[in-house]
C-alpha cells in the first residue's frame, strides 16, 4: 500500500465516479481501476459497489475512508511542518470548527495576520467535536475553536471577546420599533434557526405562552443569514458574524430575554503546533 493507491481511492470515493476522478488526477481510468484492485485484494475485501451510474463505498470502504483521509491529512501535516521550518514564514495553519463555532471571527483575526504574514495559508477543517479533538491532539490540525476547554485535556486555551445573540430579518417581521424587544412580540412568526438553540429559545417562547414557528432548521450561519435576507423568517446569530456581512436591508434586534453571552475559544496543543500556528497565536496574544 502506498500514497498513490490512497490518493487514488479518496479521489474515487469522493469522485463516485472513476472516470471523473480519473480526469482530476489526469491518470488513465485503468490505472485507477488497478490500483483499487490491488487495495481490495491487499485488504481482502471489496471498498465499492456499484450503483446505477456511480460506485459507492461499501462497509468496509467507508471504514478505510475515514482512516486514509486521516493518513493524509498525517502526511501533509508532515510535509507541511517540514517545509515550514525550511522557509521560515510559510506554510498552512490547519483549524478546525463543528457547527461553525468560531468561524465569524475568522474574517477580522485573519485580516491585519494576513498582512503580516502574506505567505501563510489558511485550511478549515469542519467535523464533529471529539473527531477534531483527537486530531488536535495528535498534531493533524494546529488550532482548533471551541466554546469551553474540554475536561482532562492537555490542550491550552487562548480566549476570544465574548459575543452576544441577535435576531435578523426584514423589518416588516418587527412590530416593535425599538433595539430591544420582547418575545412576545415575535408570536407567529416564523424563525429560521440553529438546532442548538431550539430548547432555549422554545423554553423563552413558552414562558410567554405561546410555541415558536420554527419554519426551517439550519447549521451553517452564512445560509441562515441569507434565508434572512430573502425574507423567509427571522434568525439567530452571534453579533460579530452579522458584521461581516450587509445588513442594509435587515433589522437587527436584541431581545430582552435572550442575554446569552457566547464564549468562544481557540485550542492548541502546546506539543504540537506549527511555527506558522505559533506566529498566528502570537499574533493573537498581541492584538488583544
Amino acid at each position: 500500500m502506498d500514497f498513490k493507491q490512497l490518493e487514488y481511492f479518496l479521489e474515487t470515493a469522493d469522485a463516485k465516479c472513476i472516470s471523473k476522478a480519473a480526469k482530476k488526477l489526469f491518470v488513465t481510468q485503468p490505472a485507477i481501476s488497478q490500483s483499487i484492485k490491488s487495495l481490495e485484494r491487499e485488504l481482502d475485501t471489496k471498498l465499492f459497489n456499484r450503483e446505477g451510474s456511480n460506485i459507492v463505498l461499501t462497509n468496509s470502504g467507508e471504514i478505510f475512508y475515514k482512516y486514509a483521509r486521516d493518513s493524509i491529512l498525517c502526511i501533509d501535516t508532515a510535509v507541511s511542518k517540514i517545509k515550514d521550518l525550511q522557509a521560515g514564514k510559510s506554510g498552512i495553519i490547519s483549524i478546525g470548527s463543528w457547527n461553525s463555532i468560531g468561524l465569524e471571527y475568522l474574517p477580522k483575526l485573519m485580516q491585519g495576520f494576513h498582512k503580516k504574514y502574506p505567505n501563510i495559508r489558511l485550511d478549515i477543517i469542519q467535523d464533529d467535536k471529539q473527531a477534531l479533538f483527537s486530531r488536535l491532539n495528535l498534531g493533524t490540525i494546529d488550532l482548533c475553536f471551541a466554546r469551553k476547554l474540554p475536561e482532562n485535556s492537555k490542550f491550552t486555551k487562548l480566549s476570544l471577546p465574548n459575543d452576544y445573540l441577535v435576531i435578523i430579518g426584514k423589518k416588516e417581521f418587527f412590530t416593535d420599533s425599538n433595539d430591544c424587544i420582547n418575545i412576545a412580540s415575535l408570536k407567529n412568526t416564523p424563525f429560521i434557526i440553529k438546532k442548538n438553540l431550539v430548547n432555549s429559545l422554545t423554553a423563552l417562547c413558552e414562558k410567554n405562552s405561546f410555541q415558536p414557528f420554527i419554519y426551517c432548521f439550519c447549521d451553517d450561519l452564512n445560509t441562515l443569514v441569507m434565508l434572512a435576507k430573502a425574507g423567509l423568517g427571522i434568525t439567530i446569530i452571534p453579533k460579530s458574524y452579522l458584521s461581516e456581512y450587509s445588513a442594509d436591508c435587515l433589522a437587527v434586534k436584541r431581545i430582552v430575554e435572550l442575554n446569552k453571552i457566547k464564549e468562544c475559544s481557540i485550542l492548541y496543543n502546546k506539543s504540537n503546533i506549527s511555527s506558522s500556528a505559533k506566529l498566528f497565536i502570537n499574533y493573537l496574544r498581541q492584538i488583544q
